[in-house]
């Protein structure tokens, strides 16, 4: 299995510990990190999370899970049902995530 195929089956989409945020858990390395670069609303159901891996001079081999806690914007977020996708252009995919009430 490649790391492309780890990544886009290991990341995960699920409610934060306030009903205005999610937490994205990615796999990366120590070093090179896969974390969320920035986001794009559709409407107030919608997110779109793209991801990239920042790179460090040498990553290591030490694949693990990385959780990241996002705070919903009160301006575009209007409460469940909330559908995220993760995008990630680095490596062409993308998985949607459909979040009921928390």
């Amino acid at each position: 299995m490649t790391f492309l195929e780890v990544e886009q089956n290991k990341v995960q989409v699920v409610w934060g510990p306030d009903p205005d945020s999610i937490y994205l858990v990615t796999l990366g390395s120590g070093n090179c990190p896969v974390l969320a670069a920035k986001d794009s609303w559709s409407s107030r159901h919608e997110l779109t999370l793209s991801i990239e891996s920042f790179t460090g001079v040498t990553c290591t081999a030490d694949i693990s899970a990385r959780t990241s806690l996002i705070r919903l914007d009160p301006d575009h977020y209007a409460g469940p049902p909330l559908e995220v996708t993760v995008e990630s252009e680095e490596y062409g995919w993308e998985r949607v995530f459909v979040l009921q009430e928390p």
